[in-house]
């Protein structure tokens, strides 16, 4: 994910300890896990010194247009979504779920209204 004009991209790992959390809500939403999963995902990447918010910079459309260009993006974004930390749902014969973007909007929606006041840094790209 980029940031607007004149801000530091964010380095790929924080933008995969984000998106593994938004994933969480995602699944979440879609019944896939519970709520400890979701929590459980918020801990860890915080844990680890990572960012777990999308920054407030980015907003949900800002997101959705980025992830159009993703590989895992043909039809629908495509996503593997955790039903237990650590454990990927199960699809049939696959891992993969295909994803409404209006979930992916309410996912990220409920990660922004869980953002702290004070953000935690990103750091810069060396």
């Amino acid at each position: 994910l980029a940031w607007p004009a004149g801000r530091e991209p964010m380095l790929h790992g924080e933008a995969v300890a984000i998106g593994m959390v938004v994933s969480a809500e995602i699944a979440f939403l879609m019944g896939l896990c519970d709520e400890t999963c979701v929590r459980e995902h918020y801990d860890f990447v915080q844990a680890t010194g990572l960012p777990a918010f999308v920054p407030s910079s980015l907003t949900i459309d800002d997101v959705l247009y980025k992830m159009s260009f993703d590989k895992h993006h043909v039809k629908k974004p495509t996503m593997g979504l955790p039903s237990t930390m650590g454990t990927f749902a199960k699809n049939d014969d696959s891992f993969a779920f295909e994803v409404d973007e209006e979930v992916i909007a309410q996912a990220l929606q409920a990660n922004m209204d869980k953002r702290p006041e004070s953000e935690p840094t990103i750091r810069k790209a060396s």
